[in-house]
């Protein structure tokens, strides 16, 4: 029903931003629920849905500091201010990445996410955070990578995409001002 599409469509909305521009948030709410904008139960619903992005950023980012731990314990105590390239690209796989994301991934058509390319833009998104979370611990510039996903397709698993038509959508209105 649409309570299931609703988290669908959430995890799909946090794979695309850790921090969606509000209209994009709107335009989830009255795309599923069909409420007016303006309405108690939307405001309700916005409420509901920050508070889920904020848990769902919470996590993300205590993953992404678990893998650094994880990462510093395998390199056996080598004092380094960021790690190598090579050792950071043979570290964090595809396979890690989906780890890290399961969560979300399992909300998306998982195939259609590989066959465009969106998996590598989600690799970057594990990369980018766990560099900066190496040696300090700074959530506003993990907030600030979502540029990594733009121009990226999040595929729903129930093939309503409705996440992807609203980012169509916001685009194709930027590129027309």
């Amino acid at each position: 029903g649409l309570a299931w599409l609703w988290h669908e469509e959430i995890k799909c909305l946090f794979l695309k931003y850790r921090d969606p521009p509000s209209g994009a948030i709107e335009s989830l709410i009255t795309k599923i629920f069909k409420y007016d904008l303006y309405s108690n139960k939307t405001v309700e619903i916005i409420c509901h849905l920050k508070r889920i992005l904020t848990d769902f950023c919470n996590k993300f980012n205590q993953r992404i500091v678990t893998l650094v731990n994880d990462f510093k314990k395998k390199q056996l105590g080598e004092q380094t201010l960021l790690p190598l390239r090579s050792d950071l690209n043979e570290f964090i796989t595809q396979e890690v990445t989906e780890q890290i994301l399961q969560k979300y991934l399992n909300s998306t058509n998982v195939d259609k996410i590989k066959r465009c390319k969106t998996i590598d833009q989600l690799i970057k998104l594990i990369k980018k955070p766990f560099k900066i979370s190496f040696n300090t611990y700074d959530t506003k510039a993990i907030k600030r990578l979502d540029y990594l996903m733009i121009g990226c397709k999040i595929s729903s698993r129930s093939g309503k995409n409705i996440v992807l038509e609203i980012f169509l959508t916001i685009n194709s209105n930027n590129n027309h001002i």
